[in-house]
């Protein structure tokens, strides 16, 4: 299969650290075989462009022609959209990492082989975290960092910019975009993928295309994982009320929700002998239920207008 373009587009706001690892990891990638035509386009989300001097910095040495584009209008969807806008309508497709993360040197090329075989409209990969100081033993015992992974090759049920490939006809033909009314709650990326199902395309797993996600210690603590929990349960009920989803299927995520928090208020009970990993697992699946429910409540938990890490 052909690829016209190969765009890596990399979202930024105020993580001048990050950034600069994520663009290295970008400038070291190899690949097998000649690629197609690489472009990397930076979208800063902070209307001042802190990060311009960093990218003309960056730009004589690296391997790859840099967009810097500045985004004033506040919010992740409208900054992923313009990393869209900036391909202007070209064939190919686009790869998103984040800028807290880094990738292995053969990420993009494992993304490009498994697009290759199976021309799928999305193609996923996992996200490792890396702690960017020592974690409590009951972190790193109830594995309360660590991202779903599947089957090389099979079918994936979500979609997650953190990692991952999309073809460019998901947005030239299908017509789709990032909602822009999920501004500051996170889950467009979810959304997408709904929609992306929805349009009859497919999103396959590449278990080798591997990206690194720093921690910062901030975001290590129970308080911050059940806030993310219930931002979890929060989007995942917005995107599909979103997305159109039948009266059975929203009863059906209502009545889970209630589940959730009943179930977790007793588990949590149950836990309290049993120490912090238990109860922590417990407050978490009532958090996610109580972020359903105050979905269907009509309310939304704005996650993303704090920001972790540098």
């Amino acid at each position: 299969m052909t690829i016209d373009n190969l765009f890596i587009g990399v979202i930024t706001f105020r993580r001048p650290k990050g950034l600069r690892r994520a663009l290295e990891g970008i400038a070291a990638q190899t690949f097998k075989t000649a690629p197609p035509p690489v472009t990397v386009i930076v979208v800063d989300n902070d209307r001042d462009g802190p990060m311009v001097g960093l990218i003309e910095e960056m730009r004589p040495s690296f391997p790859f022609p840099i967009i810097y584009a500045v985004h004033p209008e506040p919010g992740i969807p409208f900054a992923r959209n313009r990393v869209i806008a900036e391909t202007k309508g070209a064939d190919g497709v686009v790869l998103y990492i984040d800028d807290d993360e880094y990738p292995e040197p053969d990420w993009a090329d494992q993304l490009l082989e498994r697009y290759r075989a199976t021309g799928a409209e999305a193609i996923l990969g996992p996200v490792i975290s890396e702690f960017e100081t020592t974690p409590p033993d009951w972190v790193s015992q109830g594995g309360f960092f660590a991202k779903r992974h599947f089957t090389d090759g099979a079918e994936v049920p979500f979609a997650n910019t953190a990692n991952i490939l999309i073809d460019l006809k998901v947005f030239n033909t299908f017509g789709l975009q990032f909602d822009p009314r999920l501004r500051y709650t996170g889950g467009e990326d979810t959304l997408l993928g709904m929609q992306i199902h929805k349009k009859g395309g497919r999103m396959i797993w590449a278990s080798k295309a591997r990206v690194y996600e720093i921690v910062p210690s901030s975001r290590v603590s129970s308080k911050w994982l059940i806030s993310r929990k219930f931002r979890e349960g929060n989007t995942y009920v917005l995107s599909e009320k979103l997305a159109g989803s039948s009266s059975k299927r929203q009863a059906s995520l209502f009545l889970s929700g209630l589940a959730r928090v009943g179930g977790g208020v007793v588990l949590s009970l149950l836990a309290l002998p049993f120490g912090k990993v238990r109860r922590v697992r417990a407050f978490l699946r009532a958090a996610r239920g109580l972020g359903m429910l105050y979905a269907f409540a009509g309310r939304r938990y704005n996650e993303y207008k704090t920001i972790h890490g540098s």
